[in-house]
């Protein structure tokens, strides 16, 4: 516990890095970005995924719709907790409709037909 609170501020600022600068960002230069970051911060086991959310809200998007791959899990997490408008380029729909689906689900918006 004590080295997870110590971690915090670290674990904190390459978080912060991810969802201000790399969303915009392919795959492969996220991965770059990330394992220069980790390393320069010390924090080789970070994982973005597990530090912004639960794995119980990963499983409910997925069973919602949503692609289970890392970029979509990602961006799925970027966009609930980035002050910044998401654009969203789907050419197979996926993330749209999984996104319809669960702001349906919660009551957010009206159908968006």
């Amino acid at each position: 516990m004590d080295h997870a609170l110590d971690m915090m501020p670290r674990d904190s600022m390459v978080a912060a890095g991810f969802a201000n600068y790399l969303t915009a960002y392919s795959e492969d230069i996220r991965e770059v970005f990330m394992r220069d970051w980790k390393n320069s911060a010390r924090q080789a086991n970070f994982d973005y995924l597990n530090f912004m959310t639960t794995e119980s809200k990963l499983l409910k998007w997925k069973n919602e719709g949503l692609p289970g791959d890392s970029l979509s899990l990602e961006n799925a997490i970027s966009m609930f907790n980035n002050c910044n408008t998401s654009l969203i380029i789907d050419p197979s729909m996926q993330a749209s409709e999984w996104l319809q689906a669960h702001l349906m689900q919660k009551g957010s918006v009206e159908a968006m037909n």
